[in-house]
């Protein structure tokens, strides 16, 4: 039952931390100190690998608007699957995206 009421503040007190590079582990040790249910010195483990656990969250954060922004745009009938598809193609046949 403690777990499960760890997890319900985390993602209360959670919100909006997915914009900010390194705001998670700050959120993360504040509501540990408050809650004072697990040490918060067991987060200097975290602290070696949080700098890429951000990364993978900001680009997870990225891709999930993306995929959101098309599936809003294709339910509302918006989205120009023609259009996109031209401009992916033309993106990618570029030869100076065949450089890198």
């Amino acid at each position: 039952m403690q777990q499960i009421g760890l997890v319900a503040i985390m993602m209360i007190t959670s919100k909006g931390v997915g914009g900010v590079s390194g705001a998670g582990f700050v959120i993360l040790a504040s509501t540990l100190a408050a809650i004072g249910t697990l040490p918060v010195e067991g987060l200097a483990l975290l602290l070696g690998v949080e700098r890429f656990i951000s990364m993978g969250r900001g680009l997870i954060n990225m891709i999930g608007n993306a995929v959101a922004t098309v599936v809003v745009a294709k339910n509302e009938g918006e989205l120009d699957e023609e259009g996109a598809v031209e401009e992916y193609r033309r993106h990618f046949s570029d030869p100076a995206i065949n450089r890198i």
